[in-house]
């Protein structure tokens, strides 16, 4: 777990929602954001950032990389579940 895992673990224990804390997801934004940053230069703030990939607002995004049934098991909550539909780019 990195250190935005751990944060959003913290905070969410802290509210008492740690059953709402879903590790796979928390990798899949981190990795996403990195990668859309990868691709492009001289982005100053998250609205540039979507403004350029606006696929990032999509919530539906992490299904187009794993079935329901795996992203939604208690695995893929606690801990990172590998995409079994598409991998990562």
């Amino acid at each position: 777990m990195g250190i935005v895992g751990l944060a959003l673990k913290g905070y969410a224990q802290s509210q008492g929602a740690i059953d709402r804390y879903h590790e796979t997801l928390t990798r899949f934004w981190v990795c996403m954001v990195y990668h859309t940053l990868e691709q492009t230069s001289g982005v100053d703030n998250v609205d540039e950032l979507v403004e350029r990939f606006p696929m990032l607002l999509e919530k539906g995004l992490p299904f187009r990389h794993w079935s329901r049934n795996s992203f939604d098991s208690a695995e893929a909550r606690k801990s990172w579940v590998p995409p079994d539909l598409t991998p990562l780019p």
